[in-house]
């Protein structure tokens, strides 16, 4: 189990939880029993719980992350927390400085690798001295607890049409 868990164990917690982080009624968030398979369904999709809490995601997704999981034909528990942080800081750069930053951008500065169990991805920063993002922890554990999420977690309701 593990330290976010807690924080979506019960109702009371799920519904500060999604009152935290914004998450809207449309969006659907289902915790995943303790080794639950990781998989997508026709309907859900699987985030860790830190990935939210750390990796900054927010629902609906921003259009650049849900660019880099089709470029790389990623899911969420693919990759890891810092690689959330690099790619949503992109997009808050974006936001913020009327920017256009996209994947190539991203791996300009940064390489996409394996890690050594096979399971995960990360960004590896090419140059010091050519960084997007910085300051990311050393310590960039893949946390197994998760939630499936359902709804209109990819799009804004703007964008469905």
């Amino acid at each position: 189990m593990g330290k976010f868990r807690n924080l979506v164990d019960t109702p009371a917690g799920m519904d500060e939880f999604r009152r935290r982080y914004n998450i809207p009624n449309d969006v659907t968030l289902t915790l995943a029993v303790v080794d639950a398979d990781r998989s997508c369904t026709s309907t859900t999709m699987p985030f860790s719980i830190a990935s939210i809490v750390k990796g900054g995601v927010r629902f609906p997704l921003n259009p650049l992350l849900c660019r880099f999981f089709s470029y790389f034909e990623l899911t969420p528990m693919q990759i890891s927390m810092n690689t959330f942080r690099v790619v949503n800081g992109v997009s808050v750069l974006n936001d913020l400085l009327d920017l256009d930053l996209g994947i190539w951008d991203i791996l300009h500065c940064y390489s996409l690798c394996r890690n050594k169990g096979g399971k995960t991805y990360y960004v590896k920063v090419r140059s010091l001295d050519l960084q997007l993002v910085t300051e990311l922890p050393d310590n960039d554990k893949h946390c197994s607890d998760f939630l499936q999420v359902g709804g209109n977690w990819e799009f804004a309701a703007e964008e469905v049409g």
